[in-house]
């Protein structure tokens, strides 16, 4: 791996690994969520994947029959009673909950880690350094001068309720697990959240020539509240809002999305190859038991097409090569 992220961005990793700035309101929510994707020798075709999320709630919650979380989670010396969780696709199968702990999330200037396992995500030597257990290790590194890839701030804030996120969208990856050394593509988000989570379909997508997708589709039951699609060609960034998503039930489901404005048309195919999910379950609120499930799904994409209307630009496959990622799907709600 060679250059290494500028200085100038030093500021935003700071608060990337900052727990002091955060108060935890009544719904107050943050986490650190790392995706891989890298090679897979014995299936080209489906990339290994693994996720890694620190997060604290201000809330006990129970998460795959699991008790996680505690009231009023940040401690005076900037430390947090939270929760560390991770599943493996290994090539062929789903390791769920190769984490799933109650853990102490403590920090130094550039650095997240827990004993109890043993966990780190740190910034040094210009590298992005995640491990777990000492079992999986990844380099993940922000290339200089790639103005699409380096941290960026998003806030979303209504009468005191909404989100910061900084998220990193596509970093060149090094992966060292099971004794071997494979490259791939990360993405990070931290995200903190004032308000309690709605469902949504998500999904991000690096292609092989460096372009990016990503689309987010927030609803209560069947009405959206934002929805966003956002093309990176390796050149320009090009974001649509007027989204559909569309669910295509099956023993894996596709989702099938399309967006358009009055220059451009952009429409995909998300084949998934594998599945995972969080189950959430909280005491009943009233009569109602609150449940929310998140499920991921490794996935691929196909019968891609975008066109601009007015140049005639298109893109397909064939021009950015295969698209790997991971595509979301939550139903249900905390409160």
């Amino acid at each position: 791996m060679n250059e290494a992220i500028n200085i100038e961005n030093n500021e935003i990793i700071q608060k990337i690994f900052d727990l002091k700035s955060h108060s935890f309101g009544r719904f107050g929510w943050v986490w650190w969520f790392w995706l891989f994707f890298f090679e897979n020798p014995l299936n080209p075709e489906k990339p290994r994947q693994a996720t890694i999320i620190w997060s604290a709630k201000n809330d006990v919650l129970n998460c795959n029959e699991i008790e996680l979380g505690k009231r009023n989670p940040l401690k005076d010396d900037g430390s947090l009673q939270g929760a560390v969780t991770a599943w493996y696709f290994d090539g062929q199968k789903m390791h769920e909950n190769i984490l799933l702990n109650n853990v102490e999330i403590n920090q130094t200037p550039m650095n997240l880690f827990t004993s109890f396992p043993n966990t780190s995500f740190c910034f040094k030597n210009g590298l992005f350094e995640v491990t777990l257990n000492n079992a999986m290790k990844f380099e993940a590194l922000l290339e200089d001068g790639k103005e699409f890839t380096v941290p960026s701030i998003k806030k979303t804030k209504h009468l005191g309720l909404g989100y910061e996120m900084i998220e990193m969208k596509n970093l060149k990856l090094k992966a060292m697990v099971d004794g071997k050394v494979s490259e791939g593509t990360a993405m990070f988000q931290k995200v903190f959240l004032n308000a309690p989570p709605i469902p949504w379909y998500w999904g991000v997508f690096h292609f092989e020539n460096g372009a990016f997708l990503s689309y987010f589709n927030p609803y209560i039951l069947v009405n959206s509240v934002k929805k966003n699609v956002s093309f990176y060609d390796g050149k320009k960034l090009h974001e649509f809002n007027d989204v559909s998503v569309k669910k295509i039930n099956g023993s894996l489901p596709k989702f099938y999305v399309k967006a358009k404005d009055n220059e451009k048309t952009i429409e995909f195919m998300v084949e998934t190859y594998s599945k995972t999910v969080w189950k959430f379950r909280k005491k009943k609120f009233g009569l109602i038991p609150l449940k929310f499930d998140y499920r991921q799904y490794p996935a691929i994409l196909s019968s891609f097409k975008f066109k601009d209307l007015k140049s005639s630009l298109t893109f397909s496959e064939k021009d950015l090569g295969k698209g790997i990622g991971n595509a979301e799907h939550s139903t249900g709600i905390l409160i």
